[in-house]
Order: C-alpha cells, then structure tokens, then sequence
C-alpha cells in the first residue's frame, strides 16, 4: 500500500501539471476533479501505510516515533511553499508538478528495495472491526482530538488574510509569516510531545489539554475582531 500509494500520488501530479493543456470549461473542471481525487486517494494510502509501519517497526516507542515522523511533516508544510514559489516563477504551472511527482515516484522506487518486509499477524487482526477500535476509550478521544484540532487550524483559512489584510494592514509578507508559525510550532511540539507520551504515558491527558486549548482558541477567535489595529 505504501509503494503502490506513492506512485499514484507521483504519477497523478505529474498528470496534473499537464492539465492546463486540456480544453477550457467543463472537460478541465471535470479532470481536475478526477486526477485530484486519485492523487488523494494515492497520499491516503502512503501517509496511513507509514503510520503502520512505524507502529509495526517501534513497537516500543510509538509515539516519539509518530512524533518524529510529524516533524518532517510540519517541515515539509513549511518549507513547500517557498520551494513551490520559486518552482513557478522558473518554470509556470507545469514544473511543480512535475519535480514533486517525480521526487515521489522516485521515493516509491527506492521503497521497493529499502522497505523491510512487514510480518503482520493477520489473524489477529481480522478480528477486530472499526467498531471495535472506536469503543476503546483512548482511542475514541484521540478520534475527537484529532478532528476538534484539524478544524481549529483548518476552518480560519479561507478568511483569515482577507481578515489580517482588512482589520489589521498586514501586508503579503506579514501575513506568510503569520501563517508560518503553526507550522514552526508544529515542527517543534511534535516530537517534545510524543516523546512525554512515551516516557510517561500520557496519551489521554495530552489529548483532553488539546481538546481544551482548541475550544480556547476558537471562543478567543470572536473578541479578536475587537482588538483596535492601525494600518501601517
């Protein structure tokens, strides 16, 4: 799953860079809906695979390992799209695409011979559902953790620099930066966590403080409107 994954998600955004040569109107909107959706269904797949293997391969330390493996995603989140930036201005829409599509097949290639084989017992796990996994406590609040904070970071997004922009004269630059630092955070916190939660098994406790501090952020988000700003 995690080769196969990477391929498609490599091949579909090479495809995808391609798009702006087909036909103008409905045949474009529908094909960019159909290679997104591969592409996404191909980064699922790889991105949930690496979570198994990590969890097969650490079985000791599983989550300073998901940590560690959180940081090179919050890296990547920072630092893609600077990159992305200069990949445009060098080469318009299609280069993108195609380094990234081609940085991913070629991972893909390099997982076939470096990944170790995974001994899963099959067995056993064919006797646990969905249903059984969500009925385990500790699961069912890092379900809700994940989701109550994926919507705090994600559900400001398409607002928030119009908002910066209008209520506080922050400039293209300023507001990048306001941008950027989630993902700074994120890069330091994930391995400082996982590691507390290895060390002193802590999962739950850490789960219900982000739950809290989520419902914190969002109830902050109203009075800041408020605020009295001056453009620059």
């Amino acid at each position: 799953m995690f080769t196969t994954g990477l391929f498609v998600c490599g091949s579909t955004s090479v495809l995808f860079g391609f798009l702006n040569l087909s036909p103008d109107g409905a045949t474009f909107v529908g094909l960019c809906f159909a290679v997104r959706i591969a592409e996404a269904t191909g980064a699922a797949s790889f991105i949930t695979a690496s979570y198994a293997i990590i969890a097969n391969e650490f079985p000791g330390r599983v989550a300073t390992m998901f940590g560690l493996l959180e940081t090179f995603t919050g890296l990547g989140a920072t630092i893609g799209p600077p990159i992305g930036s200069l990949l445009y201005k060098a080469g318009g829409f299609i280069l993108p695409f195609i380094v990234m599509g081609c940085l991913l097949l070629l991972t893909a290639a390099v997982s076939i011979c470096g990944l170790p084989k995974q001994e899963l017992d099959k067995e056993k796990l064919s006797r646990y559902t969905y249903l059984d996994l969500v009925r385990i406590p500790n699961v069912a609040i890092a379900a809700v953790t994940i989701i109550v904070a994926a919507v705090t970071i994600s559900y400001v997004e398409p607002f928030l620099s119009g908002h910066l922009d209008i209520q506080f004269g922050l400039g293209p630059e300023q507001v990048g930066v306001f941008f950027l630092s989630d993902c700074v955070v994120y890069v330091v916190a994930a391995p400082l966590l996982g590691y507390l939660c290895d060390k002193y098994s802590c999962v739950a406790h850490c789960d219900l403080t982000v739950l809290c501090w989520s419902r914190m952020c969002t109830s902050a988000g109203a009075p800041v409107q408020q605020l009295p700003c001056t453009s620059p």
